[in-house]
């Protein structure tokens, strides 16, 4: 690890992508997977993880499908009704009933308690997680993302 790699690799985009070689081996998934182009490398330039809505989004999909996210999460209950399902579907809260699920007195999206399960194991930071969530589609951030 060289100095600065630290700050410089630090959490980014939609899923906190952290450390070097994540960044590394996000390039090269969304290489190869034709989703990004050959002159983008996130690990020579991490701020574009920050800077691009669709490179923060597309590390939150690496992230999802290396990690082998949904299988973790067959523990819980809210996520089950999300089998089968691509990460963009999950989230498309219009489509699954814009349904309103209070868990540990926080009202939120089964949609986010479903991801909040799956990617954090439990619901620590389901409170600023269902508030940037709220953001994000107030603000149509995603809104070149056509399903």
């Amino acid at each position: 690890m060289r100095q600065g790699d630290g700050y410089n690799f630090r959490g980014r985009g939609l899923l906190h992508l952290t450390f070097k070689d994540n960044y590394h081996a996000c390039t090269r998934y969304l290489h190869n997977q034709g989703w990004l182009s050959s002159d983008i490398d996130f690990e020579a330039q991490p701020q574009l993880v920050t800077d691009s809505g669709v490179y923060a989004l597309l590390s939150a999909v690496y992230y999802w499908n290396d990690r082998k996210c949904y299988p973790n999460a067959k523990k819980h209950q809210e996520v089950l009704i999300f089998k089968g399902k691509h990460l963009y579907e999950i989230i498309d809260d219009e489509a699954n009933g814009n349904i309103i699920i209070t868990k540990e007195n926080v009202n939120t999206t089964k949609s986010v308690l479903a991801i909040s399960l799956t990617i954090n194991g439990g619901t620590n930071g389901l409170s600023d997680r269902t508030k940037q969530h709220t953001r994000i589609k107030s603000q149509n951030i995603f809104k070149d993302f056509e399903t």
